[in-house]
């Protein structure tokens, strides 16, 4: 405890290895490295980062699930989860959602306790919480205090910071450490420090909450005073006194605890996870539907029958537009929510890989497993609104299939960036970058063979190209052509030889589409894990 800026927060994330530092730590009697600390302390973190699209029990049980050794079986796993929602007072709330900013959910009281319970399901000895309290009400602060307390009578040891807590709360702690300025001020028992000032001609007031007044004494004495009467304290106790005494058994039990479920048990949950939040995110969901279909729809009305060859209007060239309108949306409409998905999810990720829930590549690994049949969904909508209205004549099912795999390209290109940006504002100043100019290698701005060829290999790294090389194989050759008039095949052989495009060749510009998707999400899982690495 101490004002902000004494080191409260700097020595518990020491103490839990979240930070270097020059010292020892010992647990259990036995020194151990910041690496090996973080295996062993549950860590909640100030803030409470939490999947909004979940509730409580689901949560727990994800949290059990993924941390607690495969040879518990699911059932007492289950159980654990019901007796931690008992012990923190969340079975009322148990099955609500835990909400977010967009989404309404439980209270910050119940949200404070969820993440408690995240950790408490995996039954660990030694517990760390950072300002529980921060931002609740005196009252939903007591109740979490209370909590704590009662299970530290269950055998966890537990060690917190709090800014400034009533009276109330103060009264349930057993031991304070008081820090000024990064130094200890006082470290003893909680209920001995009124005494403990007023011995030393700094007594609080009747009726005075101790922590209020210490906090004023700590913000108000000099400093040569400060230091003098913490010197004092120090006398009077014992020096040897380690901070956060935990019994021999505490490195050895959790030890054991300490092995990650199977690959299948972490996809199945994280898919579970992302399913579960694309389906109760209503609103997200109903957008994912109608932009593609409302934005294709509009499309398609001012196209309205580019595709007719049987009018006197027709062009070749507005019926190529048309189907690279389609495409150069249906990137867009691939990538920008993904671009944003992980900078969004980056804290939540970065505390549960922080504690070996899962890998990255199982986390990508489950995403890609939901991901499919949405992307599959989406490009079928595009189709199936704007097919019939621009008037093409390619098979309707090979145009779902080639937006459905460009799409999945554009996403892993959406994955990569946005696993490179350290926030949203970066992933949003670099999207435009990265995919406008693949507008220039779709071949109706300017065709393939007039770009300069020191320029050209670009399009190799582009989706859009190779969509739209697909698309232009289904609508501009054969057998699509067979029945055209002569004057249109060789206008539709010219545009195909325009843009390097041959039709027997349409198996390489799958593989191409295949291989960004693979290659991108690869690159994509090493940045995320060393990003979460080093920031761990």
């Amino acid at each position: 405890m101490g004002p902000s800026g004494a080191g409260k927060s700097t020595l518990l994330n020491a103490l839990a290895g979240r930070i270097a530092f020059s010292g020892d730590v010992k647990l259990g009697g036995q020194s151990l490295s910041p690496a090996e600390l973080r295996t062993k302390i549950a860590y909640v973190m100030q803030e409470d980062i939490l999947c909004g699209t979940q509730t409580p029990r689901e949560a727990l049980l994800f949290s059990a699930a993924l941390r607690l050794p495969q040879s518990v079986p699911h059932e007492d796993k289950q159980a654990m989860v019901e007796q931690t929602l008992t012990e923190l007072g969340l079975q009322r709330c148990a099955d609500t959602l835990i909400g977010d900013k967009l989404i309404r959910g439980i209270s910050g009281g119940e949200k404070k306790r969820t993440s408690i319970g995240v950790e408490l399901v995996v039954r660990p000895q030694v517990l760390f919480l950072d300002e529980p309290t921060s931002g609740l009400d005196s009252y939903a602060a007591f109740s979490v205090v209370q909590n704590l307390l009662e299970l530290s009578g269950a055998g966890c040891t537990i060690l917190c910071t709090i800014h400034q807590p009533s009276s109330e709360v103060f009264d349930l702690f057993e031991s304070v450490l008081l820090l000024s300025v990064g130094a200890t001020f006082y470290f003893g028992p909680a209920k001995t420090l009124p005494a403990s000032l007023a011995a030393q001609g700094f007594a609080c007031k009747p009726n005075y909450n101790p922590a209020d007044y210490v906090m004023f004494l700590l913000q108000t004495e000099p400093p040569e005073s400060l230091k003098a009467l913490a010197a004092k304290f120090r006398a009077g106790a014992d020096r040897d006194a380690p901070v956060g005494v935990a019994s021999e058994s505490v490195a050895v039990h959790i030890e054991r605890r300490k092995r990650s479920a199977g690959i299948l048990t972490e996809i199945y949950y994280l898919a579970q996870r992302e399913k579960n939040t694309l389906l109760r995110d209503r609103a997200g969901l109903i957008a994912t539907i109608m932009a593609p279909s409302l934005l294709n729809l509009l499309f398609a009305l001012i196209f309205f029958q580019a595709g007719d060859r049987s009018k006197s209007t027709y062009s070749i060239n507005t019926h190529f537009g048309a189907i690279t309108q389609i495409a150069i949306g249906g990137m867009f409409g691939a990538s920008q929510p993904l671009l944003l998905k992980f900078p969004l999810e980056a804290a939540l990720f970065k505390r549960e890989y922080g504690v070996g829930a899962y890998s990255a590549t199982t986390y990508f690994l489950s995403k890609t497993v939901v991901e499919l049949p949405k992307s599959f969904v989406v490009a079928s909508l595009t189709w199936l609104v704007s097919y019939w209205l621009i008037d093409l004549e390619g098979p309707i099912m090979l145009y779902i299939l080639s937006l459905w795999l460009m799409g999945l390209a554009a996403s892993s290109t959406a994955l990569l960036v946005g696993c490179l940006s350290s926030n949203v504002e970066v992933a949003l100043q670099a999207s435009p970058a990265i995919f406008v100019p693949q507008i220039l290698f779709a071949g109706f701005f300017i065709t393939s063979s007039q770009i300069p060829e020191a320029l050209r290999w670009l399009q190799w790294l582009c989706s859009l190209r190779y969509g739209i090389n697909l698309f232009m194989i289904i609508e501009f050759a054969p057998p699509t052509i067979d029945s055209w008039t002569p004057p249109q095949q060789r206008n539709a052989t010219a545009l195909l030889a325009a843009n390097q495009v041959e039709a027997s060749e349409w198996w390489i510009n799958v593989v191409v589409l295949i291989s960004l998707v693979v290659v991108f999400r690869l690159v994509g899982i090493v940045a995320l894990s060393h990003r979460a690495t080093a920031s761990a």
